[in-house]
């Protein structure tokens, strides 16, 4: 998630698309999780 947010720094940052991108890549992860994550990052 954080290396995310790096290479894409000059795009705004969604859980949602983040959480897509996993799912299509077949991770199986729940959005409050990376919810709960980003969180944690932000502070």
């Amino acid at each position: 998630m954080i290396l995310s947010m790096i290479h894409n720094v000059g795009k705004p940052f969604t859980v949602n698309k983040f959480y897509n991108d996993i799912k299509s890549r077949g991770y199986q992860i729940g959005k409050d999780i990376l919810y709960e994550y980003a969180d944690h990052i932000e502070d």
